[in-house]
């Protein structure tokens, strides 16, 4: 099975950007782990960093926290397992949004056929990261190591991969703001 990185398509016309949540950190929303209502104020809200067209898949600007709409989180209801849907407002929206929190971490990069930039004890940027992936300009990843619908990856936390189903699944319902790039 093919599997894809899911990507905020950042050409579309008139698109609206999105900026922080209401909460200290927003990077909990990214970090794999699962949210609990001690870590978050019950009534989350992000703010419009610019007004535009609404999509029904956002990252927020600065931590790419992946705002989705009802009609994407209804596309991924027979893959709940390793996701959680927290209700979010966007100020000034009467429209259901929602924070995607994918809590699956999966150690699949194809190191061999993977191009990117990773930490390194004498760059001194992240001795804490050391080994990990700083960036990556082409993924690739070992599809026999990928064990989930939609996970995140272990070494580079902020892209989410998804299967061809979830892929069929969005692009059926026209799911907007979303770009899909080949990773096996």
């Amino acid at each position: 099975m093919n599997y894809y990185r899911l990507l905020e398509d950042m050409y579309v016309p008139q698109k609206w950007y999105l900026g922080d949540i209401n909460v200290d950190d927003n990077w909990i929303f990214t970090n794999g782990s699962s949210i609990y209502k001690e870590d978050v104020d019950l009534k989350l809200k992000v703010e419009i960093y610019q007004k535009g067209n609404p999509l029904d898949f956002t990252c927020t600007d600065p931590y790419c926290v992946p705002i989705i709409s009802k009609d994407f989180a209804e596309c991924l209801f027979s893959y709940s397992k390793g996701i959680e849907i927290l209700p979010v407002s966007v100020e000034g929206l009467e429209n259901e949004y929602f924070i995607l929190v994918v809590k699956s971490m999966l150690d699949c990069i194809d190191e061999g056929k993977t191009k990117g930039q990773k930490y390194t004890l004498e760059d001194g940027i992240r001795p804490d990261k050391v080994g990990e992936y700083m960036s990556i300009h082409h993924l690739r990843i070992d599809a026999s190591k990928a064990t989930s619908p939609i996970f995140r990856l272990q070494n580079f936390g902020l892209d989410i991969i998804i299967n061809a189903d979830v892929k069929k699944e969005l692009e059926k319902n026209n799911i907007t703001g979303v770009k899909f790039e080949l990773a096996s």
